[in-house]
């Protein structure tokens, strides 16, 4: 059984030990407020390279242990205030 944590608060989103196993291009366009973005310990293989689009007050992403083997190079093109990046397996 996974413990899961889901929070949207002040504009951190947590969402590891979520079982997630993709994400969809615009699953965030809606969220241009977070500046924190959590997405550790899922089963990701991929990233969209637009899913990050529309958050441009993004400063930390986690997306460490997850089963990532390759990003596309436009992938944080977008995400200009970016501070932190975690991409741990």
């Amino acid at each position: 059984m996974h413990n899961v944590t889901c929070l949207l608060n002040n504009g951190h989103l947590i969402h590891h030990k979520a079982g997630l196993e993709r994400i969809h291009k615009t699953s965030f366009y809606k969220l241009v407020q977070l500046i924190e973005l959590d997405l550790s310990f899922n089963l990701l293989k991929e990233i969209p390279s637009e899913a990050f689009k529309q958050l441009p007050k993004l400063k930390t992403l986690d997306l460490s242990s997850n089963q990532i083997d390759a990003i596309l190079d436009n992938t944080f093109q977008y995400l200009t205030n970016l501070k932190s990046l975690s991409l741990v397996k």
